[in-house]
């Protein structure tokens, strides 16, 4: 090894050798330096128990830092949905107290077509006296708009579309 510097000392130019032991002697320096510097590091390591590591730090913080945006944006997220929820229940319940309303006023009419039928026949339509079709004889449980001409067919449901 001792016999190839020799040689490049002859046949290399001045300053290109400069410039090589000039490389060789910093990267030396840094190498000496990182150990000194990570020994300093593990004495200090050894005294507090952690090391007060800036970049480790940094990390921390940076992680603790997303976590909070990722959960605030989650929050809107939730608030957003919770908001659609409440309009949606909102909406569906003013549609549910609509259709009892119209289920309401379809009973009426069904009483009221029950109440001409029967004093059409000149009796009770219901020999119970039942409102409800599931509580009347099998007879009336049948069709009642086979039973009815078209023409009183479409006056009923005129009736209840009002």
């Amino acid at each position: 090894m001792r016999s190839l510097r020799e040689i490049g000392k002859k046949v290399l130019p001045t300053r290109f050798i400069d410039w090589f032991r000039r490389r060789r002697l910093v990267r030396n320096y840094l190498k000496a330096l990182g150990y000194e510097i990570y020994e300093s590091r593990m004495q200090l390591a050894g005294e507090k128990g952690h090391i007060d590591d800036p970049i480790t730090l940094r990390r921390e913080g940076f992680y603790r830092q997303a976590v909070k945006e990722v959960m605030e944006r989650t929050d809107l997220v939730l608030q957003q949905l919770d908001r659609k929820i409440e309009g949606n229940a909102a909406r569906l319940g003013n549609d549910v107290v609509d259709l009892r309303a119209q289920l309401a006023t379809l009973r009426e009419s069904v009483d009221a077509l029950r109440r001409e039928l029967a004093e059409g026949e000149g009796g009770s339509a219901d020999p119970r006296g039942s409102p409800h079709p599931s509580r009347a004889d099998p007879q009336s449980r049948a069709d009642p708009t086979s039973r009815a001409d078209p023409q009183s067919r479409a006056e009923p449901l005129a009736a209840a579309a009002d």
